[in-house]
């Protein structure tokens, strides 16, 4: 980096507290791009799908390869969780502090918008022109049995 009149260079600051804490945080960069990237293509397909019942048949097709970002995204960000966390704490109280985290990430926003699912098609039962069946046990928890969940994506 060019700094001052004297066109000195010099070494592109580094927070240090950072790397000490997150020494992998810049290898990672690259990996989170591509997560990105992948999550970014698994939304547009589920939101093609989403919007095959609602619209034209055909504007599926126009993301249908966005299904391939699935299995990089759940790769990868298996490999994501398992570096970052390897060197962390091998206790019981650090696995349910993970458990707490995730299910606060991804349960806390699916729950309302499911709620929400599950009242129009309870109010307005063609409000999808997918006319599918769903199961309220497997749309609240999320845990499987043989209803799909209303939110197909889930």
């Amino acid at each position: 980096m060019v700094s001052g009149l004297l066109g000195q260079m010099t070494e592109p600051a580094v927070d240090e507290s950072v790397a000490a804490v997150h020494p992998a945080k810049r290898k990672l960069g690259t990996l989170e791009v591509g997560r990105g990237v992948a999550a970014l293509s698994v939304v547009m397909h589920h939101a093609s799908l989403a919007s095959d019942a609602f619209t034209a048949p055909n504007y599926a097709s126009m993301f249908s390869w966005g299904i391939y970002g699935v299995d990089f995204f759940f790769v990868l960000s298996g490999f994501i969780i398992y570096h970052v966390s390897q060197k962390g704490p091998k206790q019981l109280d650090a696995a349910l502090r993970f458990l707490t985290k995730r299910l606060r990430r991804i349960y806390v926003p699916y729950l309302p918008i499911t709620i929400v699912l599950i009242s129009a098609y309870l109010v307005l039962p063609d409000f999808s022109q997918g006319n599918r069946d769903w199961g309220l046990f497997t749309s609240l928890t999320l845990l499987p049995s043989n209803a799909p969940p209303a939110l197909s994506v889930a």
